[in-house]
């Protein structure tokens, strides 16, 4: 279903590509909020959720500005946890040839 509705939305914006799907990025990374016990500070922390959240927002950017917001996110933590948040977007979705 996901992928038949990227295929048509691709019709009607030309010009711009399309990797994945908002829904299964978000998925995914609430899984690995879960997976790093950030869902306690996600839920009582504002700034934990604030954080998170600027990162699920990355996937409304254009593509040339993903990569330096997450190096900029990485500036703005020193929170083990929200790092190794990073860097698992980075080594997942960035680095590798499935991702964004």
């Amino acid at each position: 279903m996901c992928y038949r509705y990227l295929a048509g939305t691709a019709k009607c914006l030309s010009g711009c590509v399309l990797r994945g799907c908002g829904f299964h990025w978000s998925q995914a990374m609430w899984r690995k909020v879960q997976d790093l016990g950030l869902r306690t500070a996600y839920i009582e922390h504002s700034a934990v959720y604030k954080f998170i959240r600027r990162v699920l927002a990355i996937l409304f950017l254009s593509a040339e500005h993903i990569t330096p917001a997450i190096h900029e996110m990485c500036k703005l933590t020193t929170h083990t946890q929200l790092i190794q948040l990073l860097d698992y977007v980075e080594a997942t979705w960035l680095s590798s040839a499935c991702g964004m």
